[in-house]
């Protein structure tokens, strides 16, 4: 096995599973594991400019979950509610999505 496949096997069976890190949420219209880090929403929101925006809350989902990468500004459903994309950002099988409040 190589490290990008023990990697990938380490996200499902430790960083995403339900017992550990993550809990389930609805995405999307279906119920996945995900991880809302917020301790690091806070970090970036103490280094960034002041006005500058970067969202309401950051989401850790597996790639596998989502059909399509999301992009800045698309309507985002999560737990029934919508949100719109501020930032996403894809790295080793996991998309890092910070999201916002629908300002409609």
């Amino acid at each position: 096995m190589t490290l990008k496949e023990t990697l990938r096997d380490d996200l499902t069976t430790t960083f995403f599973n339900t017992d550990e890190f993550a809990s389930m949420h609805m995405l999307g219209g279906r119920e996945v594991p995900l991880i809302i880090d917020d301790d690091e929403l806070q970090k970036r929101k103490l280094k960034a400019a002041e006005g500058t925006y970067v969202g309401d809350l950051l989401i850790l989902v597996e790639v596998i979950h989502i059909s399509r990468r999301p992009v800045e500004g698309q309507k985002f459903t999560l737990d029934e509610k919508i949100y719109f994309i501020v930032s996403c950002s894809e790295k080793d099988g996991l998309y890092e999505i910070a999201i916002g409040a629908n300002q409609s």
